[in-house]
């Protein structure tokens, strides 16, 4: 009997997959080395000295953290929201208060069947 697990060559086809990958991460790699050869450590402390550079950095700082909470709170107040009309099988747009029906599977029967919760 064979130990070899039925599938495709692992090693043809990954790494077809992995050189536009690779190519990919020495192209960004050169970048970031080229940019951080150019950078002075004089130009740096320059940069950090301007006003403007200490505003922009404090003003997207505050922009991301608001962002991030209010991101935070209407995800968790929608997720409450489905929760409160799944777990009573109505639909939010609903006007009356009926429950819709939904399909229901009891392990000991052989069928389906509706159930109004």
């Amino acid at each position: 009997m064979s130990s070899k697990q039925p599938g495709y060559s692992h090693t043809a086809f990954d790494a077809l997959l992995a050189l536009p990958l690779a190519v990919y991460l020495l192209i960004i790699a050169a970048l970031i080395v080229g940019v951080f050869i150019t950078i002075t450590p004089d130009a740096i402390r320059q940069a950090f000295a301007d006003p403007a550079l200490l505003h922009a950095i404090k003003l997207s700082l505050v922009t991301s953290l608001a962002s991030t909470a209010l991101a935070v709170i209407v995800a968790i107040r929608s997720v409450e929201f489905s929760a409160r009309f799944s777990a009573k099988r109505e639909s939010p747009l609903s006007t009356s208060r009926t429950a819709v029906p939904r399909w229901t599977w009891s392990p000991t029967a052989s069928e389906f069947s509706t159930a109004a919760s």
